[in-house]
This record gives C-alpha cells, structure tokens and sequence, in this order.
C-alpha cells in the first residue's frame, strides 16, 4: 500500500515515476530491478506508455499527470511484463496493433492477481487467462475476420484502416514501439538476437535478486523460466550468474548515492564477495565424465576470478557419496567424482540442510532426468543443464550447456 494514494495526484509527474520506481524496487523487486536498466522518458506521442522491450520506456506526461502514484506503478509493472516476455522483440511479422492486444490480454490478469491498480479501460478476458500473446494473437485475428464480414472495420483517425475488437479503446491501449539501432533504423536480424540476448541476461538478473529478496512470486518465476535460456555460450551465462550474485548484496546501512539527490533511499552495495558456493554434481549414469570434466574446468576459472570463502562440491546420483572443499586459495583442484546410478534431487539438498551451510546460492550441474524435488531453499540456485533437457526444473533458473 502507498501511504497518501488518493493525496498523491498532484505531485510532478517526475516525482511520481520516482516514487513508482521505489515502490517496485522495495515491494516488487522483480519489476523494479529491471525497469533499473530501462531509460523512462516523455512523448506526447505515445498514447499512454510503451516500451520498446529493451531499452526505453515512454510515457505521456499529459495523461500521468492525472494519475496517482499507484497508477504509475502499474503502468510500469505493466511494460516491464512486456519487457520480461520478450513481447516487442518475439512480433516478428505479426499486424502490431493485434499482437499489441494479444500481449495485453496474456499480462494483465497477471497484474490484476498481484493487486496492481489496473485501469477500468485495460483490457481483460477471463477467456484469455493463463495464454501467451502468440495463443491469443490468432483468436484475435479470426475475431476481426468476423467483424469485417459484418461490415464493422471502417476508417480510423487520419483515415488509416483502424481494427476494431470487442473489448478494445485505442486510445488507451498502451503500446509496443519497434525497436531501432543507434541511427534510428529498425534492427537487423544479427542485432535483434543480440539485443534478445542482452535483455534475458536482465531478465535472469531480477530473478535471482527478487529470489534472494524473498519475493519472488512462484508463478511469475515459473512465467519467466522459458525465457531465461538464451541460446549463448553457456560459460559466458554461468560467469554472468556469478557475477550478478556477487554484485547483488546490498546494505540499507550504506544507501545507493546515485538516487539519493531524486529523494530515493534504496540499499548500496556492500561487498564483491561470493561467501560460500555449493555445486551439486549429478553423476549418475547419464553424466558423462567428459561433461564432469568440462564443467570442473569452468569452476576451477570461477574460483580464480571470484573470492570465495568456501567453495563446496557434492557428488550425487541417488544419494550424496562424496564431498570436496575448497577456497579460492586451493587452485589447481582435483575433482574426485563418485557415482553412476539413478538421481534423485533430493539427497544431495537435504545435505546442506542437515550440515547448516547457509550457501550464497546453489549450483546443479545435471541432465534433469529425475521427477524428485526437495521443497524450493532460499538461496538462489541455477540448473546447469547438460545434453537437450527441454524440461523445466521445479524452482531455480535453467541453463543449457552447450559444448
């Protein structure tokens, strides 16, 4: 709840968009760490707000200044839900105002189910709950292919062929922006994969600060999951995971400076350090010693890169049968993997348990071949998936080795 909800219209609007960010930030991290890396700024021409899903976010200053904050805070939510789903940059060749609508009505139940302020015009359909923008988008079109056989697409403003549905005011619609290179052009194939690449490293990022923040709502993770694995060299992600980690402990005794002066009190970085790091290894029939050996290589290069207070490896297949130990300080080490029958997960995470490691987060190198799953811990953990696992592991965030 935002104190002074219905005493906050008249603020400038610079002030709400401010006081929007800090809600998302402390109440929903997710939302509020990746709207951190998007750039918010005014256009008269934007109907309400858009994003271009990568970088910008648009909003028109006429209508927020009509707004209260809580409003702003779901307008906001409501383009970083684009941005998370990937929306402006999955449309591909579809008509972009129906695609529009389609993302709309995949999102905002969602918002309606986190009790965000969603506005009386926002489009919702129980018909379309629990779809993506790709199963709504073709329901949408057969919808209009009825309407233009009763006669009902006429001519819209500026005489444009406006697209009519039920349900649908195009004046409040919030929208989708394509997205362009540094000289204003549309991007190019090679640079769409990169800047897709870019914004679900951002995406993994919020998930696994959320996580860590305690409030990361079991669906939106299970949502996003899908999302997160982005066809990269798996290397480059694993270190990237380390590295949001590490950058990711924040102190409210030092706040963060650079929002200080817009009146923003928000935690500051108190350490580089990984403290302690388990890696649960699967070596059970399925792994490989190749893929073991490979991935024990990676890990030797994280200890060198990273402080790590304690670094943990267990070995598991269907029970924990050996355990190692090291610092950053221990290098070269000596992997003595032990295994080779059935897996099961949860062996190897009541062991932490019943040792008292309270790890920094979790890292389970395996093939996903097993349905049994301890309860969710509260560090963060990452699945380091070998081979073409196209399963979901239960709670974490998945990334598939590539050799």
């Amino acid at each position: 709840m935002i104190r002074g909800a219905n005493l906050d219209v008249d603020l400038p609007v610079e002030t709400k968009l401010q006081k929007a960010r800090a809600h998302l930030v402390l109440d929903h991290p997710f939302f509020g760490m990746l709207l951190m890396r998007m750039l918010i700024k005014s256009d008269e021409n934007i109907r309400t707000y858009a994003t271009d899903g990568c970088k910008y976010i648009y909003y028109n200053p006429e209508l927020t200044k009509k707004q209260m904050v809580r409003e702003v805070v779901a307008e906001l939510a409501h383009e970083a839900m684009h941005i998370a789903l990937l929306h402006g940059l999955r449309k591909q060749d579809r008509h972009h105002r129906i695609w529009n609508y389609a993302c709309d009505y995949a999102i905002n139940p969602i918002l309606v189910k986190g009790n965000f302020k969603v506005g009386e015009d926002w489009l919702l359909d129980e018909k379309y709950e629990d779809q993506s923008g790709e199963e709504i988008y073709p329901k949408l079109l057969k919808e209009q292919e009825k309407q233009e056989k009763m006669g009902n697409c006429g001519q819209g403003k500026g005489g444009s062929s406006e697209i009519i549905l039920p349900h649908i005011n195009g004046e409040t619609c919030s929208g989708l922006v394509t997205v362009v290179n540094e000289k204003g052009e549309p991007v190019s194939e090679a640079e769409l994969s990169m800047v897709i690449t870019e914004v679900k490293k951002n995406i993994a990022s919020a998930v696994a600060y959320a996580t860590q923040a305690g409030k990361m709502p079991a669906d939106l993770k299970r949502l996003f999951l899908d999302n997160l694995q982005p066809k990269i060299n798996w290397r480059d992600e694993l270190r990237h995971f380390l590295e949001c980690t590490a950058k990711n402990d924040f102190c409210w005794t030092k706040p963060n400076r650079r929002y200080l002066p817009q009146g923003i009190y928000l935690p500051g970085l108190q350490s580089q350090e990984l403290g302690t790091v388990v890696n649960l290894i699967d070596t059970s029939g399925s792994i490989s010693n190749e893929q073991i050996a490979q991935f024990m290589a990676e890990e030797m290069a994280i200890l060198e890169a990273f402080n790590i207070e304690r670094f943990i490896i267990v070995y598991f297949d269907d029970g924990v049968h050996n355990v190692q130990e090291f610092t950053s300080y221990d290098l070269p080490i000596k992997p003595e993997p032990v295994g080779g029958g059935g897996t099961n997960f949860i062996p190897p995470f009541n062991w932490i348990d019943d040792n008292q490691i309270e790890p920094r987060f979790i890292i389970v190198m395996t093939d996903l071949y097993c349905h049994d799953y301890p309860e969710e811990p509260d560090c963060p953990v990452l699945w380091a998936v070998a081979g073409n696992a196209k399963g979901q592991p239960r709670f974490g965030i998945k990334l598939t080795i590539e050799d």
